[in-house]
């Protein structure tokens, strides 16, 4: 299993991808509090930072992962799960990728829409 699935069960259980088991959803972890608390800087940052960790987001998040999930899955809705996925994975090839790397590239650095 790959992309948002296995994403969502690191999320869940705490396979120790980007989640420990201490941070797991199912020990008391809140899947958007790194998610939306480290947010980047920009018009919006203040605004993901101040509902990272409250209960309704986190639902939210799960609903949204299982729903990109299960369409990718069943092959329904694949463009659009496709995109949304894409939204809620940004800066993942950072920590399970050669996002860093890619990043610090001359190139990269000043073409800022490679990152």
């Amino acid at each position: 299993m790959g992309g948002v699935g296995s994403l969502v069960l690191d999320k869940l259980f705490g396979l120790g991808r980007a989640t420990p088991a201490e941070g797991a959803w199912v020990n008391g972890g809140s899947p958007t509090a790194g998610f939306l608390g480290n947010a980047p800087t920009g018009p919006f940052a203040s605004s993901f930072n101040s509902i990272a960790g409250a209960a309704w987001a986190d639902w939210l998040f799960r609903a949204a992962l299982l729903g990109v999930g299960t369409a990718l899955i069943l092959g329904i809705g694949v463009r659009i799960a496709a995109i949304s996925g894409g939204l809620l994975l940004t800066s993942a090839g950072r920590t399970l990728g050669l996002g860093r790397t890619w990043e610090q590239l001359p190139l990269v650095n000043r073409i800022s829409i490679l990152k």
